[in-house]
């Protein structure tokens, strides 16, 4: 099946024949299980109530809007337009050249503490181009005796 590996890989051949015609909330279980999560886990990581994932997954809820789509994509690493209709690539890019312990302390961290983490990368980010070399801007430097 195009656009399922490895989740199915991890689902009965019954299940995989199907997997196209999921609910919304079916994929997002059948995601969150493939990460090893339980909703209490995943509704922390993207920021929302435990009883608003139930909600979704058991499809009492419509579907996922904005942050909270972007946010179950993130974490669940799959491509929001499969989350919502089941179709193109379930996975997102690789990205196993980023340094896991980041990722990993960014996906524990609230959506507030992600702010508060961004914008302390953000200053460091700028103070680093701001920390130029008199060598490499062509200024000079008194010299101090």
């Amino acid at each position: 099946m195009l656009g399922c590996q490895p989740l199915c890989m991890s689902l009965p051949m019954s299940d995989v024949r199907t997997i196209g015609r999921m609910s919304i909330g079916t994929r997002i279980r059948e995601a969150r299980e493939a990460r090893n999560l339980n909703q209490g886990q995943l509704a922390k990581q993207i920021g929302i109530a435990q009883a608003s994932l139930s909600l979704l997954e058991s499809g009492r809820t419509a579907s996922p809007k904005g942050t909270t789509l972007t946010e179950l994509a993130r974490v669940l690493r799959v491509e929001p337009r499969w989350i919502l209709t089941g179709r193109g690539p379930m996975q997102r890019e690789d990205r196993s050249g980023d340094d896991p312990e980041i990722l990993q302390i960014w996906e524990s961290l609230s959506r507030a503490k992600r702010s508060m983490l961004l914008a302390a990368a953000r200053a460091l980010r700028d103070a680093e181009e701001s920390d130029e070399s008199p060598a490499q801007s062509g200024e000079r430097r008194p010299h101090v005796r």
